[in-house]
């Protein structure tokens, strides 16, 4: 066992026999965190669920794919449904749209441990997320939420080792952040146009299956394409077959963003290029 991954189990240890909720999203860093409740319930059981808060936010396919993880690992699975767009900092987009969904999301999971009679709710923040733009971890600390990563000083590559070491297949899982990221500040989300993004972006990955991250962004009066660096070539090679496609699918204005993929490019640039 490696000092990080034994690191990481002396931490969540100690919360065990007072009961632990995860809040499962399916991704790598949740991943970890149930391949630890599931070695640790080997030794010796304790209560513990993986919840996922599902909502339009989120594709169908991580929900079936949280599932079967769930299954694999032996941890209890309880899907939430939660409407995010009924709260209205969140439907019109605003800057602090995070905050307020994370409060709403955790609020709902203390909720079901509570109901449950287990103390601890988890989260798969990792120390990569303080050096971002992260409204929501405004929410997590007002929550009291505990974030077994990041206090044991897990990166994402450290996340992505450990899980290596346990041979997890969620170790090289690219980022699958909300729906909610593909549109700028301010413009108003609705089921059905965060659907439409969903189908734009399966149209893309058909081309480029291989593309380890897809965005199609969503600004004023245009979809904008990125895609990782090293994929940009294969995507001006077949840009001629997928925009048509796409403007099928209703998307009228498109362009191809030269930079590539950005994690979180609404936070650092307005649609006229103005930094924020």
């Amino acid at each position: 066992m490696s000092e990080q991954l034994d690191r990481l189990i002396r931490n969540v240890e100690p919360c065990c026999q007072e009961g632990i909720v995860l809040g499962f999203s399916g991704g790598t860093d949740s991943a970890l965190l149930l391949a630890v409740l599931s070695l640790l319930r080997r030794k010796k059981m304790f209560p513990a669920a993986a919840v996922m808060m599902y909502s339009p936010f989120q594709k169908e396919s991580e929900l079936q794919e949280a599932k079967i993880l769930a299954e694999q690992y032996s941890v209890p699975f309880t899907v939430l449904h939660y409407d995010p767009l009924s709260i209205p900092e969140i439907r019109f987009n605003s800057r602090e749209r995070c905050y307020f969904c994370k409060k709403h999301f955790f609020s709902g999971i203390l909720a079901f441990a509570a109901e449950n009679g287990m103390k601890y709710v988890f989260d798969g923040t990792n120390t990569d997320d303080f050096e971002k733009y992260r409204p929501g971890q405004k929410a997590i600390r007002e929550l009291g939420i505990r974030s077994p990563l990041a206090e044991s000083g897990f990166s994402k590559s450290d996340v992505r080792a450990v899980s290596r070491e346990l041979g997890l297949i969620t170790a090289e899982k690219p980022a699958s952040p909300c729906l909610a990221t593909r549109f700028d500040y301010g413009m108003e989300l609705t089921p059905e146009k965060i659907q439409k993004v969903s189908e734009g972006e399966g149209i893309i990955r058909r081309f480029l299956p291989d593309a380890e991250e897809i965005r199609l962004r969503m600004e004023k009066d245009s979809a904008r394409i990125e895609v990782s660096s090293d994929r940009i070539p294969a995507l001006l090679e077949q840009k001629d077959l997928i925009i048509p496609v796409l403007q099928a699918a209703g998307f009228e204005k498109i362009t191809i963003d030269p930079s590539g993929y950005r994690s979180g490019s609404f936070d650092n640039f307005s649609t006229d290029g103005l930094k924020k």
